[in-house]
Order: structure tokens, then sequence, then C-alpha cells
């Protein structure tokens, strides 16, 4: 037992950077897409397609990883997880088309998807109750900083060397991760724990789940939801770039700001649980993620959008998903209690999926406008309310009311 014992204050940080994997390769790399774009003399979709396939290769790195680092531990698979990242990124930074990007991009998701399934599985490892949540708090502090922090990176670089110098960074930033893993992290899956795993069994779970009343329909808005959030990644930057001209690093910084928008909105939601429930708060904050989407989808269409109206909304809409996610997040895991792991790696897996479709529906209909961008998010909008206004599951009075003293 004494090698599970670590202060939260210590593991929060690394668990919070293992999880900044997955997002920094994507935010990190948005500020060059239009110069890959101009030096691989690939078109606009393929570029949008390399997010898709690298979305992919985190969904299903999360289906994977899950039920296997029960079976051998927590470090191995971090570890090799992280490697695979690692030549993955060295990779990129050397493509000469179109297909090797896309490919290479995809081991790239393969590999990243190891940082956010290990980062809740070492903290159920380690902790319950009040310590968990407060150690979720922590993690979720530092990996706030990556869609911050990553497209300004991603812009400094760009001031002094090429795009594929992005990727160099990436790998780097792979080896520095191993390194605070191998030197400062314990493994916290005990060898008792790891014989009493199966994965055969995750698959089962994993088809009960699906079918569940009281999880899929939480899943399902939420995976909407984070729809329209990577359809905003992949088309943000030829919108806001090619379209309105605007530098690398001043979209950089509207980028920084909704990602604060979406920081602002989870903090909010959890507060105003104890005001309201969770299904009042989700409905509320998808009305106004429609009203804002629609509305940006007709000035598109109009053409009377323009480079302050753009971020405005956008804002509205990343602002507005930030309440929803945390708290569809809690509500699916709330009677999942025994397969909470499985539950939140299908959950993951689930966002990364219908991300995968924006963007690869976003690269199809590549046209040289925000209007594909625009339809996606709107879709995504509409698909969110309708089924958390028609589907969610009606709770009793006292499970709202416990809910939110929970949560408060």
């Amino acid at each position: 037992m004494a090698s599970r014992q670590i202060h939260p204050w210590l593991i929060a940080p690394i668990l919070g950077i293992l999880g900044a994997v997955g997002p920094l390769a994507i935010d990190l790399y948005l500020p060059g897409m239009p110069q890959i774009t101009s030096e691989l003399g690939i078109s606009e979709g393929v570029v949008q397609f390399s997010l898709m396939t690298f979305l992919a290769g985190l969904m299903m790195g999360q289906l994977f990883y899950g039920p296997l680092s029960d079976r051998v531990g927590r470090k191995p698979m971090i570890v090799g997880g992280l490697l695979l990242f690692i030549v993955a990124s060295l990779g990129c930074a050397f493509v000469q088309n179109g297909e090797q990007l896309l490919a290479l991009r995809f081991v790239q998701g393969l590999g990243g998807a190891i940082g956010r399934v290990a980062g809740m599985a070492v903290v159920r490892d380690l902790y319950t109750g009040p310590t968990a949540a407060k150690l979720v708090a922590m993690m979720m502090l530092v990996l706030g900083l990556a869609p911050i922090l990553g497209p300004l990176m991603g812009s400094a670089i760009l001031m002094f060397a090429s795009w594929r110098w992005i990727f160099v960074f990436l790998a780097l930033f792979g080896v520095g991760c191993i390194v605070l893993v191998m030197t400062l992290m314990p493994e916290t899956r005990l060898p008792h724990q790891r014989t009493s795993s199966h994965p055969i069994a995750a698959l089962k779970n994993y088809g009960s789940l699906l079918v569940s009343r009281q999880y899929m329909p939480y899943v399902a808005t939420m995976a909407f939801a984070q729809a329209g959030i990577y359809a905003y990644l992949t088309g943000s930057s030829f919108a806001f770039i090619n379209i309105h001209g605007i530098s690398p690093t001043l979209f950089s910084c509207i980028f920084a700001s909704n990602a604060v928008g979406l920081m602002i909105g989870a903090q909010s939601g959890t507060r105003l649980l104890g005001r309201f429930s969770a299904e009042t708060i989700i409905r509320r904050a998808l009305a106004t993620y429609i009203l804002a989407a629609v509305t940006l989808l007709s000035l598109e269409l109009a053409g009377e959008m323009n480079v302050v109206l753009l971020p405005v909304l956008l804002f509205v809409i990343i602002t507005s998903i930030g309440f929803v996610l945390p708290l569809c997040g809690v509500m699916a895991l709330e009677s999942q209690g025994k397969i909470s792991g499985t539950a939140a790696a299908l959950m993951g897996a689930c966002q990364f999926g219908f991300g995968t479709i924006a963007a690869l529906v976003i690269g199809l209909t590549a046209n040289g406008t925000a209007i594909p961008m625009a339809v996606t998010i709107a879709l995504a909008a509409i698909a969110a309310g309708i089924t958390a206004n028609w589907a969610f599951p009606k709770p009793e009075p006292s499970e709202e009311l416990c809910l939110g003293e929970k949560s408060v």
C-alpha cells in the first residue's frame, strides 16, 4: 500500500499534464494549418481531415487503454502510449504529403489517448469522496491551460520556425511526460487488482451502457454538444486567418479567450446546482447555444458576418457548452459507480467519436467559406437540445436536491 501514497498537490499537476497531451496536439497546430496546406500542396479539407484522424485515434485509444491498464497496470500503459505519441509526432514533422499526415495523426491520437484515460484511472485508484473531487478540480485547473496556451505557443513557434517544429515540440513534451511519470508517479494499480480484471467483462459492460436510459441520454447530449467544439476547432483557423485575414497570433488570442469561456461555463454550471437541477441548467445552456449557433449560421448564409461578430458568437457558443459538459458527465456517471471506469472510457470515446464526425463533415464540405463550420455547429446544437429535452430521465426531487448538495 505504501507505493500508492502520494500527496494530491503532487499528483494533480502530473495527471493534468498527462491529460493535456491530447488537447495540446490539437490546439498547438491550429495556427499552422494554413501553412501546412500551402507547403504540402494539399487542400484545406485534407488538413481538416488530419484533425479528424487524430480524433479517431483518441476515440479508439480510449476504449483500448482503459480495460488494458486495469490488467497490466497504469505506468506501463502510460509509458507505452507516450512512446507511440512521440514516434508519431516526429513522423508528422517529416511528412511530405497529405496521406502521410493523415496516417501519422491517427497514430499520434492512439498514443495521446492514454493521458486522459490514465488521469481518471489514477484518481479512482488513489482516492474517493471529497479528496477525489478536489484532485479532479486541481487536474482541471492544469488541463484548462492547454487550450489557452496551446495556440499561443503554436503561433510563437511559427514566428521563428516552420510548422514542422510544432510536432518536434510535441515529441519533446511527450518525453518530458515520461520523465515525470517514471520519477514522480507510483504504480497505483496493485497486483491483486490486476489479476481480478478481465477485458472481456469490459466489453459486456460497454454493451449494457449503450442501452442504459440512465446513462446514454446524458452521454449523447454531451457528445452532440462537444461536436460543436470540434467543428469550431476544425474550421476556425481558416475562418479567421484565410477569410477574415487576421494574423495567426491574433487568432491564438481569440482562441484563448474562448478557452477561458469554456472554463467559466464549467465553473458557473456546477455552482448553480444549489439553486437549479442539473437538467434545468443543461437545457437553458443549450437554448443559449442553439440561439447563438443559429444566429451564426444565418449571418454566414446572408454574407453579413464580420470579424467582430464571429468571435463574439463563438464565445457565447463555447461558454454555453462549458455549462453542459461537466454536468452531463456527473449525471451520466451518477448511477454507474461499480463500472465508473468503463463508463468514463465509453463517455470519452463517444465525445471523440462525434468530434471525428464533425471534423469529417467539415473536411468533406470545405468550400473556402465558414458555412460548413456554421452548419455543423448549428446541427450539433439542435441535436443536443432535442436529446436533452426529450430523452433525459425524469429525476426524483430528492435526487436533484442530493446532487446539488454534493456538488456545492
